[in-house]
């Protein structure tokens, strides 16, 4: 069976919760939102990266598809890239009008 990793990312009041709930009801599939330990928004040099985070949900879940919902993964998009095959990303975006109305 190849597994494949889902990663979900955006700002947050955009709709990531929802995105979780959608992707862990598909048939074959354990996504997850922000499941701890959440990563620092700013990446030190020599903390734990994205990568380790990565090979620790792939191999504490048996699912064919398994996954994040994040926010905090956005600061790691490059890391995540250079992770390995199989890796697709999903967002979710909110207009900035929704963002505004929303702080007011």
């Amino acid at each position: 069976m190849k597994r494949q990793m889902i990663l979900g990312m955006g700002a947050g009041q955009c709709g990531l919760q929802l995105l979780a709930k959608i992707l862990d009801k598909q048939p074959r599939c354990r996504v997850t939102l922000e499941q701890p330990p959440l990563l620092p928004w700013v990446i030190e040099p020599g903390a734990p990266r994205v990568r380790e985070r990565l090979e620790r949900i792939l191999r504490t879940r048996t699912e064919q598809f398994v996954g994040d919902v994040a926010t905090f993964y956005l600061p790691y998009v490059d890391d995540t890239l250079h992770a390995g095959s199989g890796l697709v990303f999903g967002g979710c975006k909110r207009t900035s009008c929704g963002t505004g109305a929303e702080c007011r």
